[in-house]
């Protein structure tokens, strides 16, 4: 097959490291299979297997790298890039044969949902388009003049030095294939399991995973009203891809608009009788990252990273923004006068705390700070509710520094500060309600 097999591995792996080698022979692959395996005596009945064990603990982008960098040295035409817990049908190597001529990159561990998907492009394997860094179980197979292009990528140079412990390898290869703009390929129905496990079970387990943390999801919410349906699709078009799900609620459409009937997106009719509140719904039923956005607002491509980057830099202590208001330490006469403001479309040179941001700009984890829809007990107060939650739970809140910003605003017919700042004083009465103070972080994080 011109092809160099290798398989990544662990010291308490080795029944699923043999289970895999023997369901790769009896599916016929007969070739030498290079195992690189953390440190341990290891013990492989196989006899046509060659072991390289690593002096130290790599762990598992680091492994999968120096498996990327021994198969290449063995100049074949391709190389495939496995680990030890898949299982293979006994026509998985003869269906990829009869691929490889296509000379593509194949995304080799197969699934049958979710993802976008082409038509077959040839008999029963699809492209797949639209992954970004979702990806499920790291199993490739791919020509090795790509993977030496792939190694040398900006973003996987960065991942390898920046990762530790185990840091997602599926998810950063998955991104820079695409990246790349290249295809991916995969074979329907499955051709391997994943840990006895089908393949499709594994859809919801797999994502991308932050400076380290386990795996959590990330999801952004939106409440939009039929008035900004145009600003909506435009939002929706800077923002998908960048999460594992979008969340809008429609109040008051008539019906979903065909840009919203995609995959990784979740609608939800409903009334305006809460408003702008509708972004928090559910919110106290969900554990991960929680991305709040207007409709009204376009997101540069690399959003949702750059603020959990932050709220991890933070190691989720703090709520984190781009716009934000500070309000004065003694009673005001009107909250859109006497407050001072700073816009995301600014530059900021520093971080900056605060004690109100606004919610089209938020995130944070939700182990920062407990929130509940039954918290917002008026409409158009969004920001002001969750700075007067943030003051309680001493949580702070950081307005984020930047050269630039590249979000931009787009014209709309209607907005709440349009209605609210001739005569704000329902929001100024419930803002002299409490004392406002602006809460910090030790600059030594414990």
């Amino acid at each position: 097959m011109n092809l160099a097999l290798g398989i990544t591995t662990t010291e308490d792996r080795q029944h699923l490291l043999e289970r895999s080698i023997k369901s790769l022979r009896k599916a016929g692959y007969s070739d030498i299979i290079y195992i690189y395996a953390e440190p341990w005596k290891y013990k492989i009945k196989d006899k046509k297997t060659k072991i390289f064990i690593n002096k130290e603990r790599f762990w598992c982008f680091k492994n999968f790298n120096n498996m990327l960098v021994g198969l290449l040295s063995k100049w074949k035409k391709y190389i495939w890039l496995s680990q030890d817990d898949f299982v293979y049908t006994e026509d998985a190597v003869e269906k990829l044969k009869e691929v490889l001529e296509y000379d593509h990159v194949f995304w080799y561990y197969a699934m049958t949902t979710r993802p976008r998907m082409d038509n077959y492009i040839y008999k029963n394997w699809r492209n797949i388009v639209d992954l970004w860094w979702r990806a499920w179980g790291m199993n490739y197979v791919m020509r090795t003049d790509i993977a030496s292009i792939m190694i040398s990528h900006p973003f996987y140079i960065n991942h390898l030095l920046t990762y530790t412990k185990n840091q997602q390898a599926d998810s950063c290869v998955s991104y820079v294939l695409q990246n790349m703009k290249l295809p991916m390929y995969y074979h329907n129905p499955t051709l391997s399991t994943h840990d006895w496990e089908s393949t499709i079970d594994h859809i919801d387990r797999y994502a991308w995973e932050y400076f380290h943390k386990k795996i959590e999801p990330t999801m952004i919410w939106i409440a939009s009203i039929p008035d900004r349906i145009a600003e909506l699709e435009k939002c929706i078009e800077s923002l998908y891809g960048q999460a594992d799900r979008i969340v809008v609620w429609l109040n008051n459409y008539k019906e979903t608009p065909k840009f919203l009937k995609r995959p990784w997106i979740e609608v939800i009719h409903w009334d305006n009788s809460l408003w702008d509140a509708m972004k928090f719904i559910k919110i106290d039923w969900y554990k991960g990252y929680y991305i709040s956005c207007d409709d009204d607002l376009y997101y540069p491509k690399n959003y949702v990273k750059y603020l959990i980057d932050q709220i991890e830099r933070y190691e989720r202590k703090a709520i984190v923004w781009t716009h934000w208001v500070c309000v004065p330490p003694k009673k005001i006469d009107s909250f859109y006068n006497n407050c001072y403001r700073f816009s995301y479309k600014n530059p900021l040179p520093t971080d900056f705390f605060v004690n109100i941001l606004g919610t089209g700009t938020t995130a944070f984890h939700t182990d920062t700070i407990k929130v509940s829809i039954k918290d917002f007990k008026k409409p158009n107060m969004a920001d002001i509710r969750l700075g007067m939650l943030a003051q309680k739970q001493w949580v702070p809140m950081c307005c984020l520094r930047r050269e630039k910003w590249v979000i931009q605003t787009m014209n709309t017919n209607w907005s709440i500060w349009e209605s609210k700042h001739k005569d704000d004083s329902d929001i100024t009465k419930i803002v002299n309600s409490i004392n406002w103070t602006t809460n910090y972080l030790p600059q030594k994080l414990d």
